[in-house]
């Protein structure tokens, strides 16, 4: 999963407590992501290992573990077509 990813610019983003919510106009669907998946969504387009390191690092965390996190939710918002991998 590695490379360079890029959260799509017509999604709307907005954060609540250290919580997102985005929203995608064209499907008018509504995404929650919860504090991990925050830290991910801000930081995901410098690379997959910036993320995971800020993972490791806000949430005490094994490397491990934070990248089990991190690309879980990649598959997910690449899925829900919020983020795609710059060739």
């Amino acid at each position: 999963m590695s490379g360079v990813w890029i959260r799509d610019p017509v999604v709307m983003y907005t954060e609540i407590e250290h919580q997102a919510v985005l929203l995608d106009p064209r499907t008018r669907r509504v995404f929650d992501l919860n504090r991990t998946g925050t830290v991910v969504w801000d930081s995901i387009d410098e690379g997959i290992e910036t993320a995971v390191m800020r993972v490791v690092t806000v949430f005490e965390i094994d490397e491990a573990s934070a990248r089990i996190d991190v690309e879980l939710l990649l598959r997910q918002l690449v899925e829900a077509g919020l983020v795609s991998r710059r060739a």
